[in-house]
């Protein structure tokens, strides 16, 4: 079981410190600078699932094919560059290129938001999934 982060006002297990996670920060969201994160695909339609590391900066999500996109996601809906997911001083950012179907963020269409551990992303038939490693 991934043991969960506590907020500052929230009495912490220890768990936390154990697994080399840190304490949420409640007006900056969390701090991942001590962790490793993977980006769960699920293909809601066709049932499919795999992970990727988010090793890089910048990860680029569409359905451009030729090395445009480090997440394609194939279908006719989603725009060439969907969206980007920025990592940038111990936090995840992910932004809508103005696609036309749009990019939620647990249920809500954003512009740009502040992604954290287990939030799901939704685009067309996809759920990406932020998770901690």
């Amino acid at each position: 079981m991934t043991p969960r982060l506590h907020r500052d006002d929230e009495t912490c297990c220890g768990a936390c410190a154990s697994a080399g996670q840190t304490r949420l920060d409640a007006e900056r969201g969390p701090l991942l600078a001590a962790r490793e994160l993977m980006l769960q695909v699920e293909n809601a339609r066709a049932g499919a699932t795999h992970e990727l590391r988010l090793s890089k900066a910048t990860i680029t999500v569409g359905r451009g094919g030729g090395g445009t996109c480090d997440v394609r996601l194939d279908d006719g809906r989603v725009a060439r560059v969907q969206c980007w997911i920025r990592q940038a001083d111990g936090h995840v950012w992910i932004e809508d290129s103005a696609s036309g179907c749009g990019t939620y963020v647990n249920g809500r269409r954003i512009q740009r938001a502040e992604l954290r551990v287990d939030d799901r992303v939704y685009i067309a038939d996809f759920v990406l999934t932020l998770r901690g490693a």
